[in-house]
């Protein structure tokens, strides 16, 4: 077996495996630690993020079409946003990427909160739930307080702006 088959098949498996167990992970987080140190450098992470991340956009491709609605900004709540690139869509304005809790993320204030606010579709990654990303859905829980949070993958939540009707929330 090739490395590269190897690492495609550890980050198929962990696919499975992260939602199965996010209690788990979940547990982890709320320690505030990573479920490893090395994480964000492990090929079946990386991998996996971008199966995670294309699956996600399936997804909001399928809903758009379903419910006849268009989702023009687009965040994503974690430490890179590439969806509005891949989608060809927008960013919320005045909202930093590259936000790490342990090294450069501030305290939102009132015009990153109203550009939040007014975003479209946010992105939750859960798959692994980590704490660096609930640290982020926390700093903007208070603009995504009107949005409707639902399950669009087994590792990706969508909190919907409120004019956009998609669903039943989670």
């Amino acid at each position: 077996m090739s490395l590269c088959h190897f690492q495609l098949r550890r980050a198929s498996l962990f696919a499975k495996i992260y939602p199965e167990h996010r209690d788990a992970y979940e547990a982890i987080a709320a320690a505030e630690v990573l479920p490893s140190y090395a994480l964000f450098s492990q090929f079946k992470y990386q991998i996996g993020y971008l199966m995670h991340i294309d699956d996600a956009i399936e997804a909001i491709i399928k809903t758009e079409s379903e419910k006849q609605v268009r989702f023009n900004t687009v965040f994503h709540i974690s430490f890179t946003n590439p969806f509005p690139w891949l989608m060809d869509r927008s960013a919320p304005k005045h909202v930093a990427i590259g936000a790490d809790p342990f090294r450069s993320v501030t305290a939102p204030d009132q015009t990153v909160l109203n550009s939040m606010a007014g975003v479209d579709i946010a992105l939750f990654p859960t798959c692994p739930v980590i704490y660096t990303n609930e640290f982020l859905l926390k700093l903007y829980s208070e603009a995504l307080a009107d949005h409707k949070r639902i399950r669009l993958t087994s590792c990706y939540d969508a909190f919907v702006h409120p004019d956009i009707a998609v669903g039943p929330g989670r």
